[in-house]
């Protein structure tokens, strides 16, 4: 063991410019590497929270599509639909012989008003369930659990005086009355805003006008957004939103292919570090395998010597790194007027010291099998 720190310590001493010149230039990398890895994570998770608290709510719609298509993507999420033929222009006829008209009109003066007292197609309705142990909607009843049921909210339900275990026909389909809810309660409550005069189960092959998806997190929704838009679904929001997260995704994207270029550009530094320092040293090499040193003692020397100059380029990488963040950070939260900080992923320099390690290695191991012929010759001549 001493005898290969005595070697490392020489081998420093007659590589010492070549190792200061590469480990400034490898700081510099792993310092904007760092950093920019730092923003796109603290972004990430600032737009997270402030997604999940500033637009808690926050929906989008999927059009002309059926549930089953997409409900893989939409386990955990409260979703509701809107069909052409049953939750706009239609007739809700009771069994009791009383009918509801779901557009309605009133003469005020010269002015003919529309009303519309649309319907609501529930998906998931266990999610609905569990809002309704957190908010008091004045239930009747129970919530829909099968196809070809109905809730009706206490206006609809009074207009054609229907109970519980009553049959309700829509565009000639039946459907027996589970529930009855406080319609004013239930658009008190914020998780249950908006959800219609009367809620219907259909199949989830059928294909509705349009199927709105909400998740408990915002961010969740913002997720499953950009995924069903990935793979085609005819997916939209409100505008400001989607403008908004295109932004959000094009930074990201923009973030993680400078990451990928500058590792990249780390990667032939390191490389090419390992490869001259290989070919200057190859005379030593040889004389030193000529006075017994292993092909693992001679590895041992050189991949020493380079995680010495990375973990140095690291600890000062992390320092710059984390100033150049938070100043990125800082400025962000004045232009922006968002509540973001900078952290210090402690993690980080580790992944960077292990993968640069492994480059490392990887350089080496190719490097000697390339001179591996020149290295015999050099042995010979230095036999002769």
């Amino acid at each position: 063991m001493k005898k290969l720190f005595w070697l490392i310590k020489k081998e420093i001493k007659s590589v010492y410019k070549l190792l200061i010149l590469i480990t400034i230039i490898i700081t510099l990398f792993l310092s904007a590497l760092n950093g920019v890895v730092n923003i796109l994570i603290d972004y990430s998770k600032n737009f997270e929270n402030s997604l999940n608290e500033d637009l808690k709510g926050l929906s989008f719609s999927v059009n002309e599509t059926d549930f089953d298509s997409f409900k893989k993507y939409c386990d955990d999420a409260v979703v509701f639909a809107t069909l052409k033929n049953f939750t706009s222009s239609t007739t809700l006829t009771c069994s009791n012989g009383n009918i509801f008209e779901t557009e309605q009109s009133k003469q005020e003066g010269d002015v003919t008003v529309l009303y519309s007292f649309n319907g609501k197609i529930v998906y998931n309705s266990y999610k609905l369930k569990d809002l309704y142990e957190k908010s008091n909607i004045g239930l009747q009843g129970r919530w829909n659990e099968n196809v070809d049921e109905i809730m009706l909210s206490t206006f609809v339900a009074r207009e054609l005086q229907a109970q519980v275990g009553d049959k309700i026909t829509i565009s000639n389909r039946a459907f027996s009355v589970c529930g009855i809810y406080d319609f004013d309660l239930i658009n008190d409550t914020e998780e249950l805003v908006n959800i219609g005069y009367y809620m219907i189960s259909v199949p989830d092959n059928i294909v509705a006008d349009y199927i709105e998806v909400q998740f408990d997190k915002s961010y969740d929704t913002y997720k499953v957004y950009n995924k069903l838009k990935h793979k085609g679904f005819d997916v939209s929001i409100f505008f400001v939103y989607e403008t908004y997260f295109e932004n959000v995704r094009l930074m990201e994207m923009v973030l993680s292919i400078f990451s990928v270029i500058i590792f990249i550009a780390i990667i032939i530094v390191i490389y090419s570090f390992v490869s001259i320092l290989l070919m200057s040293r190859n005379k030593y090499i040889c004389q030193l395998k000529l006075l017994g040193l292993t092909e693992k003692e001679v590895f041992a020397v050189y991949f020493l010597i380079v995680l010495f100059m990375l973990i140095i380029a690291t600890i000062f990488a992390t320092i710059i790194g984390y100033f150049f963040n938070s100043y990125i950070m800082t400025l962000c939260a004045k232009l922006f007027d968002m509540k973001i900080k900078a952290t210090l992923n402690i993690y980080l320099p580790f992944v960077f010291l292990v993968l640069t390690a492994i480059v490392t290695i990887i350089a080496y191991f190719l490097n000697i099998r390339k001179s591996k012929n020149k290295m015999v010759a050099q042995m010979i001549k230095e036999q002769l």
